[in-house]
């Protein structure tokens, strides 16, 4: 078992965990409950993700460096050509008009 990553971000770990598990790497989450102790504010209380089988930790950190390198919402965005109006990277049509991204 190898410690992969640790973070405050509860729902990021929920969400690498999944990633994990869809991509048939087993992992455990350790510490994710420490705070509920009592003593330890959960600001402080840092979640541990390990992968269960060694032979999977290249693949679990390929994953993890995908998902923590995703391009920012407002370096990607696009401006369309038609109207001038601003897009999120995720949508190919311009909803103002109907010019497609592709044409921009």
């Amino acid at each position: 078992m190898k410690r992969l990553h640790r973070s405050s971000d509860r729902m990021f770990v929920q969400m690498l965990t999944d990633r994990l598990q869809a991509e048939g790497i087993d992992c455990v989450v350790k510490d994710e409950n420490r705070s509920s102790m009592g003593e330890i504010t959960p600001i402080v209380s840092w979640a541990t993700v390990w992968v269960i089988e060694s032979e999977h930790y290249d693949r679990a950190e390929e994953l993890l460096h995908a998902i923590t390198n995703l391009p920012s919402l407002d370096e990607a965005t696009w401006e369309c050509s038609q109207c001038g109006e601003v897009h999120e990277p995720q949508f190919s049509t311009c909803w103002n008009c109907g010019n497609d991204k592709e044409a921009v």
